[in-house]
């Protein structure tokens, strides 16, 4: 479910501070495939402080957050770098959770630019299954696209804004 490598893209026509977790330059809109965790969280007070906790204790960032509820069901959804060590700690704690991959923009006051997105990634094909907006601790914009596709959605928009794109490797999972 996922790759030994992720990537990051960079879109320098827009402003943004650099995101810390990439060799990047001052200004741009970053475009990476990350690993997305749903979890299946117990209805009980501060559940999201509690993970958050065990996660930042385990030097795992989250990158984008969403509650999802359902009639009977609550879902998080949760954007971390290190997907199987997320999983692994979630799992010791007794959360259960699934995991799949994501792209990740992040465009700090840049609402405008994931409606295009979306229509560059419909245009090419892709279907998107869902998507949403976060914050993050820095209150940087990010969106998450839950795509047919992550490899081929990273493709199209990496060469949509070409030739303002930088691919940089980002470190291996373990």
């Amino acid at each position: 479910m996922m790759g030994a490598e992720s990537t990051v893209t960079t879109v320098t026509s827009f402003a943004f501070s650099a995101h810390p977790a990439a060799e990047t330059r001052e200004s741009g809109v970053f475009i990476s495939k990350e690993t997305e965790l749903v979890l299946h969280p117990p209805r009980v007070r501060g559940i999201y402080d509690h993970i958050r906790s065990l996660l930042k204790d385990q030097g795992i960032e989250i990158l984008a957050v969403s509650p999802y509820s359902e009639t009977q069901s609550q879902q998080l959804l949760l954007v971390v770098h290190e997907g199987e060590r997320a999983r692994a700690a979630l799992l010791r704690a007794g959360i259960h959770c699934q995991s799949g991959d994501v792209l990740l923009i992040r465009a700090p006051w840049r609402m405008d630019l994931f409606p295009l997105i979306g229509e560059r990634l419909r245009a090419a094909g892709i279907r998107i299954q869902y998507t949403y907006l976060s914050m993050d601790n820095n209150d940087q914009m990010a969106g998450v696209f839950k795509t047919s596709d992550e490899y081929r959605a990273l493709e199209t928009l990496t060469e949509s804004f070409l030739p303002l794109t930088t691919m940089n490797p980002r470190r291996q999972e373990s």
